[in-house]
């Protein structure tokens, strides 16, 4: 049976009934008519494939309703029947442009043979009809998201879409017939002329033009564009963005790109992809795309997704499996990677009922890596699906290759490892000087007990109640001296999940680490609590944040006179949301200039060997992405205010 819908035209009842059966048998739906007049008007309500009419009929002749229809359609196959094998009827059927003419009595393996010759050219303007609806979808997405124009080879604009337009000014009267150098200015204007001097040559154009609108403003244009030969000529196809909206340009070219994905691999996109603008386009998107079958046979590649996968020439891939080509495995271990891979997608293969109709299916999303050449790349990966005209499942692959974004993440990671360990072993030198001065005296004291003990035995004064009281004294000073190694010990460990604890509590344990080296270095230590807030954090990351804060104030009055009255004072309040507490020195403050940037990493006001830079960058870290607090600097009457705020509840 052939796929057609046929209409059959004859005014003679018995040969009409005959043809009708038949023609019920051999296609797909058969209309009917009496006389020309009537076939006419089942053309306008049918619109059928074929037309079979006879000539001689009463109203309207066969060729006379043939000469009302070409008036509409000019491509509809029409095949003539006639009694008469007369010259003038060839030529009239000639004139009309019938396909096909037969002469009574017909044969049914004429018949037959005419509907073979009818169907395939049927086919092919459906086809022709798909590819042409295809194609203005494209254009019309391509003009929906870019600003577009076609020069020949001596820079006269042949085409631009509304877009330019729009961007322009002008009205495409106004621009078409001109040349494109009369819209440009600056150096771009030598820029683009030595272009199409080099036409010949380049394949591509590539460059930032600065474009005069007709209001006399300027507009810089990102432009990329390609020279294509058709019909013998040399066009320049140019794709031009607006730089100052780059970002939305960038959406708008990711849903084309999408847009593509879903509409490039059909049968009819096998032939379009001969198509020069298809091609081209499809070449130069800037993502990786695949196409395969239900099974994973690669039925097309572009460009970009050979350049990733070092794939030296796609037609030898293409027919291969995809798998099989990206892991280098042998047909049934690729197969068995390509159903792990696909099974991504049986939730949306299900609801794909017409390739055109896929935009209601969504797309899965995952990492991948590969090795490419021997070297580990890593991409972003989109699987698609859509149904082919014979209805079978295909699938779109867009790769991103994200190599060089993993790369510097990990650079990164390692920097901030690094960052980590300094700052530990920075605050662990400021931790080694503070136990030098928590236990400079009790040692001391220690010392003179245990001299005292000689004087006595030599003045033989040691009593029962003299050893008491000796070991008494010398106990307190031991369990000092125990409890400040339990409190460093403590600052050292890792906090390993949030915890609930008393702000002014915590401070005030890591002041008293370092109370002894305060003393020593002539400061006061002034400490007020308006409030005593329960805030939730990393309790010993908080004490080296305060440990930073209390050394670098330290450090600070190494510039003031040692007789100046030293201060660093501590207050610790609360508002709604945060417990805060503030350390104010009276040291000077820091230059307006530079106050910004002493949280940045490895920078320091200090002279060089004196610090690291990189204790006021880890408190940040520490309380800004640990614990969704905010630390901040400001210089006051008499020197710096840092100020700390911590959340009092889990965000």
């Amino acid at each position: 049976m052939f796929d057609l819908r046929v209409l059959y035209a004859e005014d003679e009842e018995q040969i009409r009934n005959i043809f009708e059966r038949i023609l019920g048998k051999l296609t797909k739906e058969v209309y009917v008519a009496t006389n020309g007049e009537e076939a006419l008007g089942l053309y306008y309500e049918k619109n059928p494939d074929i037309i079979i009419t006879d000539v001689k009929m009463p109203r309207m002749t066969g060729f006379e309703m043939a000469a009302e229809v070409r008036k509409k359609d000019k491509l509809i196959p029409i095949v003539a029947i006639t009694a008469h094998n007369e010259t003038e009827h060839f030529l009239e059927a000639i004139r009309l442009g019938v396909t096909n003419f037969l002469v009574k009595p017909i044969e049914l393996e004429q018949l037959k043979e005419a509907l073979v010759m009818v169907g395939e050219i049927v086919n092919l303007q459906r086809d022709n009809r798909q590819k042409t609806a295809l194609l203005e979808q494209y254009k019309s997405a391509v003009d929906a998201a870019n600003i577009v124009s076609k020069a020949d080879k001596n820079g006269i604009i042949t085409y631009v879409n509304e877009l330019f337009c729009n961007v322009s000014g002008y009205s495409k009267d106004e621009i078409i017939g001109k040349k494109v150098f009369d819209f440009e200015v600056g150096e771009d204007i030598d820029v683009i002329k030595q272009t199409f001097v080099t036409m010949e040559t380049d394949g591509k154009l590539s460059l930032l033009a600065t474009h005069r609108k007709k209001d006399g403003t300027i507009a810089r244009l990102e432009t990329n564009g390609i020279f294509k030969q058709i019909d013998g000529k040399k066009y320049i196809f140019a794709f031009m963005r607006d730089a100052t909206e780059k970002l939305e340009i960038q959406e708008k070219f990711s849903a084309l790109n999408r847009q593509l994905i879903e509409i490039v691999k059909n049968e009819t996109q096998k032939r379009l992809a001969k198509d020069v603008a298809f091609s081209t386009v499809f070449d130069i998107f800037g993502t990786g795309v695949a196409i395969t079958d239900g099974i994973g046979g690669i039925l097309d590649l572009n460009k970009e997704f050979c350049n990733i996968f070092k794939i030296k020439n796609k037609e030898d891939a293409i027919g291969k499996k995809l798998c099989a080509v990206l892991h280098n495995l042998p047909i049934e271990e690729a197969d068995k990677k390509f159903e792990e891979v696909i099974s991504l997608t049986n939730a949306f293969t299900k609801s794909c009922d017409r390739w055109i109709d896929c935009t209601s299916c969504s797309s899965k999303q995952f990492e991948a890596e590969f090795d490419v050449g021997g070297k580990k790349i890593y991409t972003i990966a989109n699987i698609s699906c859509y149904k082919d005209k014979q209805n079978d499942i295909n699938f779109v692959f867009s790769i991103t290759d994200i190599t060089a974004k993993r790369e510097l993440e990990k650079k990164q990671k390692q920097s901030e490892k690094l960052l980590i360990s300094q700052s530990r072993m920075a605050a662990m030198g400021e931790m080694i000087g503070a136990i030098a001065h928590q236990w400079r005296q009790p040692l001391n004291l220690l010392g003179i007990l245990v001299q005292d003990l000689g004087f006595s035995y030599s003045n033989g004064d040691v009593s029962k109640e003299y050893i008491d009281t000796l070991i008494e004294d010398s106990m307190k000073q031991i369990g000092f001296m125990s409890k400040t190694i339990d409190d460093f010990r403590g600052f050292f460990r890792t906090d390993k999940m949030k915890s609930d604890f008393l702000l002014d509590k915590k401070v005030n344990e890591s002041l008293s680490m370092v109370s002894g080296m305060l003393k020593a270095n002539g400061i006061e230590l002034k400490s007020e609590i308006q409030k005593k807030p329960i805030v939730v954090g990393y309790p010993n990351e908080l004490s080296q944040v305060v440990l930073n804060l209390i050394s670098n104030a330290k450090d600070a009055f190494e510039d003031i006179s040692k007789t100046a009255h030293r201060v660093i004072e501590i207050l610790i309040t609360a508002d709604e949301t945060y417990g805060i507490a503030q350390i104010t020195d009276n040291a000077g403050g820091i230059d307006e200039e530079i106050i910004g940037r002493i949280f940045d990493p490895y920078f320091t006001t200090k002279e060089e060997g004196k610090g690291t830079g990189i204790g006021l960058y880890m408190s940040k870290q520490i309380i800004e992405q640990g614990m969704q607090g905010s630390i901040s600097a400001a210089n006051g009457t008499d020197g710096l205010i840092v100020t700390v705020e911590i959340p009092k509840e889990l965000s």
